[in-house]
C-alpha cells in the first residue's frame, strides 16, 4: 500500500472526481435530503415486488390527482388485472395536443430473484437421510441472471400470491439458503444454481403446506412466487449511496414516475412499468406488448375524441408518426464501475458508466438488435446541454454518454427495453441511473445520479417540439 502524503500528494489531489455533485447547491441538497431520499427509500423498501412496484406507484399518482382507467383531460393511470404492470398517463394541454408528439418513457418492474419450481417439495429418502437435514427444503429456479453463489448462505423471503377459485390470497414466509460450512467443504466445491435449495426451518411436509394454504402439492402451480433476500434498504451513513435489493430497476421506476408526477407537460405523455423484462419476454400475450397497445390505443383514441380530430385513424400497428419523430426512453440501468470492474481487462474503461456522473446516455447498438440513431443522441445532448444547466460546460457535467462497456474479444451486454421496442418502430434510447453490483442481491445507487436523472426526465416530458420554442427551463 502507498502512504500518500509521505509520496508527495496533497490531499486535494486524493479526490474522487464527481462532477455531478459540482455547484449543487444549498436549495437541490434541501429537495434531495427532505424529498427525494426520503421518498425514494420508502419506496424501494416497499417495492419488493411486482405487485407491490405497482401499488406504491398508485399511490404516488393518486396523491398527485391521478384517477383511475383511460381519461381524455385528466391524468390517469391504468393497471394489468394482474396488478403487476401500470401505465400512467399525462394528457398534456389542448388543443392539438396530438400534433405535438408524445413523450415515452419505458420501465420494468421486476428483477433478478429465485422462483419456486412447480412441484418443489424435497423430502426424501430414509429417516437416517432425512434427520441429516435442517428441515422440509424447497427447490428453486433462476428468474433472470444471477450468481448461485451470491444467493446461498443468505435469509430469504418468499413472497407469493396464491390464486384459487379467482380469489387471491397473499403469502409471505421467511426461509434460508443453505451453504457449506467452509470447515467441511468439499475441495473445490462450488455453488450451482442446481444447489439453491430454501430451508424452510419446518420439519415435516404437512406443516410446509399449511404456511402455504394449499392441501397438495400440485396446488404450488396456483402460486406465484418471489424469493428475495431478506434484508432492508439503506444509506450509507454520511454519503449519498443507496443499497439494497432491486434497484434494477426500481430507481428507474421511481425516476420517470416522479419526473412526470411534477411536471406540467403540454405535450401527451406515458410512463409505462412492464414485467417480465429480466427474462427477456416479449410475446403478445405478455406484459410487453398486449397491455402495451391496450393502454397506447385506448389512450390516443381518447385523446383525439377529446381534441375533436374527428380523422384521427389509430393504426393497428404502432409507426413513428405516433411518435411525431421523437424518440423514446428506456428507463433501464446500467453498470456502474467499481472495483472489481477497474481491474478486470475486459471491461472498456472509457464506455463504462461512472458514479456521480448522472445519468448515462447509451450511445452504442445494443447487442439485441437496437440500431441507435445518431439524430436521438443529438436530440438528448441537445436537450440536457440547454437544459441541465446555466451553460453547456455546466450541464455537461450532469450527464454522461457511455457505449458498450464490455470489449468486444469478451463477449456482449445483455439487451433492454429499447431493444423490444425498436421492433415496434418505435426508436429508443436507454437514459437511465448507473448501479454498481448490478444484477446481485444488494445493489448501489447514487442519490446525486438519481436527482439528475429525475430532471433530465423532466425536461423530457416537459419540452416543447422545436418549432413551437421555448418552454425550456434551466438549472443552474
Amino acid at each position: 500500500m502507498t502512504d500518500y502524503l509521505k509520496a508527495g500528494y496533497e490531499f486535494s489531489d486524493l479526490v474522487r472526481p464527481a462532477p455531478a455533485a459540482e455547484n449543487f447547491g444549498s436549495i437541490r441538497r434541501r429537495e434531495l435530503e427532505e424529498e427525494i431520499f426520503p421518498e425514494y427509500l420508502t419506496f424501494l423498501r416497499r417495492s419488493r415486488v411486482p405487485v407491490e412496484v405497482v401499488h406504491n406507484v398508485v399511490d404516488m399518482a393518486k396523491k398527485k390527482g391521478y384517477l383511475s382507467g383511460v381519461q381524455d383531460r385528466q391524468p390517469f393511470f391504468v393497471t394489468s388485472r394482474e396488478a403487476n404492470t401500470f401505465a400512467l398517463v399525462h394528457p398534456g394541454r389542448e388543443p392539438n395536443r396530438l400534433n405535438r408528439g408524445l413523450r415515452l418513457i419505458l420501465t420494468h418492474v421486476d428483477s433478478p430473484c429465485l422462483k419456486l419450481k412447480v412441484s418443489p417439495t424435497l423430502f426424501e429418502g430414509s429417516k437416517n437421510e432425512t434427520i441429516l437435514t435442517s428441515s422440509v427444503l424447497l427447490d428453486t429456479q433462476p428468474y433472470g441472471e444471477i450468481e448461485p453463489s451470491q444467493w446461498a448462505g443468505r435469509n430469504v423471503r418468499l413472497i407469493g400470491l396464491k390464486t384459487q377459485k379467482g380469489k387471491k390470497r397473499k403469502v409471505e414466509i421467511q426461509c434460508f439458503t443453505p451453504i457449506y460450512s467452509l470447515h467441511v467443504k468439499n475441495g473445490d466445491q462450488k455453488i450451482s444454481l442446481d444447489d439453491l435449495k430454501i430451508a424452510t426451518g419446518l420439519n415435516s411436509v404437512r406443516e410446509v403446506y399449511k404456511a402455504f394454504g394449499i392441501e397438495h402439492e400440485a396446488e404450488f402451480a396456483r402460486i406465484n412466487s418471489h424469493i428475495i433476500p431478506d434484508e432492508r434498504a439503506r444509506r450509507i451513513k454520511g454519503t449519498d449511496f443507496i443499497t439494497g435489493y432491486g434497484q434494477d430497476d426500481r430507481v428507474g421506476v421511481y425516476a420517470a414516475v416522479k419526473a412526470l408526477l411534477d411536471s406540467k407537460p403540454t405535450s401527451p405523455c406515458f410512463v409505462f412499468g412492464l414485467d417480465k423484462e429480466e427474462i427477456g419476454s416479449s410475446g403478445p400475450s405478455t406484459a410487453y406488448l398486449g397491455f402495451f397497445r391496450r393502454v397506447l390505443s385506448e389512450a390516443l383514441s381518447a385523446l383525439s375524441k377529446s381534441s375533436r380530430k374527428s380523422n384521427f385513424i389509430l393504426e393497428d400497428q404502432l409507426d413513428r408518426n405516433i411518435m411525431k419523430g421523437y424518440p423514446a426512453i428506456s428507463a433501464d440501468t446500467d453498470v456502474a464501475s467499481m472495483f472489481f470492474e477497474s481491474q478486470n481487462e475486459s471491461i472498456d474503461q472509457g464506455n463504462i458508466a461512472k458514479f456521480c456522473h448522472g445519468p448515462f446516455i447509451y450511445a452504442s447498438e445494443t447487442p439485441e438488435g437496437n440500431t441507435v440513431r445518431s439524430c436521438d443522441i443529438d436530440y438528448f445532448m441537445s436537450l440536457f446541454e440547454e437544459t441541465l444547466g446555466r451553460s453547456e460546460k455546466i450541464a455537461h457535467k450532469r450527464f454522461q454518454i457511455i457505449g458498450n462497456p464490455v470489449k468486444p474479444s469478451h463477449g456482449r451486454t445483455s439487451g433492454t427495453l429499447a431493444d423490444i421496442f425498436a421492433r415496434q418502430n418505435i426508436p429508443s434510447v436507454d437514459i437511465g441511473v448507473p448501479v454498481g453490483c448490478l444484477h446481485n442481491p444488494t445493489e448501489l445507487v447514487n442519490l446525486i445520479d438519481l436527482y439528475w436523472t429525475i430532471q433530465a426526465y423532466k425536461v423530457y416530458f416537459q419540452e416543447r417540439p422545436f418549432n413551437r420554442g421555448g418552454g425550456k427551463r434551466k438549472f443552474g
